[in-house]
């Protein structure tokens, strides 16, 4: 992991412009799904899934950076960390549904 010397720098300002991308990013395509009569859980959904395989994605380049991402491999690796991940949060969701019913 980095030094926490790098955070002000380099972290806060990336953070910053990948977060304001996305957010334009989000307003757009939930902008075009109403358009299309799509419901909005449509696009929660479509964000959740990139978000989770973004995570595997960056994931298995920290965790293997030798490895080509987009070989069979590295995407057959990202693909099941990402199911894993979706799943998991699957889980913890509906457990905190049953809390906040409690």
């Amino acid at each position: 992991m980095s030094k926490p010397e790098y955070y002000p720098k380099a972290f806060l300002p990336i953070t910053q412009r990948i977060r304001a991308a996305f957010a334009e990013t989000l307003k757009e395509e939930s902008a075009r799904a109403v358009a299309e009569g799509l419901p909005g859980g449509v696009v929660l959904e479509g964000t959740l899934n990139t978000l989770l395989w973004f995570a595997a994605l960056i994931a298995c380049r920290m965790t293997f950076p030798a490895e080509d991402p987009e070989s069979k491999k590295g995407s057959e690796r990202a693909a099941r960390i990402q199911r894993v991940v979706s799943q998991a949060f699957v889980i913890v969701m509906e457990q905190e549904k049953q809390r906040g019913h409690a």
